[in-house]
């Protein structure tokens, strides 16, 4: 038998952190996407990165190097991040039974 139905105020803070979640997946996939399509874009239809900044590399290179460290960032945010909701929505359950 299924316990009881828990209170409308409860279910408000599960929609909060997934609220929040989303924000977060969206705003780093935002992030992600600003940052990684340009280069084939700008690399394949401009001469943007053409320009060579010294012993033959050029931005197009500097560009997609730079790009490592972005997704480093996305990435280790996110499990930060998501440490902190997987914990707020644990302590939101225990808080409930």
């Amino acid at each position: 038998m299924p316990g009881p139905e828990p209170a409308e105020t409860e279910w408000n803070v599960f929609d909060d952190l997934v609220r929040k979640r989303t924000r977060l997946v969206g705003k780093l996939s935002a992030l992600t996407c600003l940052f990684f399509f340009p280069l084939p874009i700008l690399g394949q239809f401009t001469d943007v990165l053409d320009g060579v900044v010294g012993s033959g590399i050029t931005w197009a290179w500097i560009y997609a190097f730079v790009q490592f460290p972005v997704a480093l960032f996305a990435a280790a945010r996110y499990s930060v991040r998501a440490r902190e909701l997987d914990r707020a929505s644990e302590q939101a359950w225990k808080e409930r039974s």
